[in-house]
């Protein structure tokens, strides 16, 4: 099988796996980007374009635990998106880490 079989079959095999996701959005923004649509694919995805961090990543940048960061997602004061493909799995988004940090220390 050559290179460029290998390449197609694998291209297929992500626009099959892209289907099957069940967010709509998310699997609209995944399609998009697979068909070069960048363009599309930013401006429908938001917060998924920027740096995800883990509850821990986010904590230790804070100073603070992990349940303080659950709490300030819950009221609004960062941002939390569900990462993509997992049920439970989550992360908070750097720029609204950040934002908190520039806000406390100014």
């Amino acid at each position: 099988m050559s290179a460029a079989e290998q390449d197609r079959g694998l291209v297929a095999s992500m626009f099959a796996i892209a289907a099957q996701l069940k967010n709509a959005r998310m699997r609209e923004a995944v399609l998009a980007a697979l068909r070069g649509e960048e363009a599309r694919a930013a401006k429908d995805t938001g917060p998924l374009r920027q740096e995800v961090l883990t509850g821990r990543e986010a904590a230790n940048m804070l100073g603070k635990s992990r349940r303080t960061v659950q709490k300030l997602a819950s009221q609004g004061v960062i941002a939390k998106v569900t990462i993509p493909g997992g049920k439970i799995a989550f992360g908070y988004t750097r720029t609204s880490v950040e934002a908190l940090l520039k806000g406390a220390t100014a």
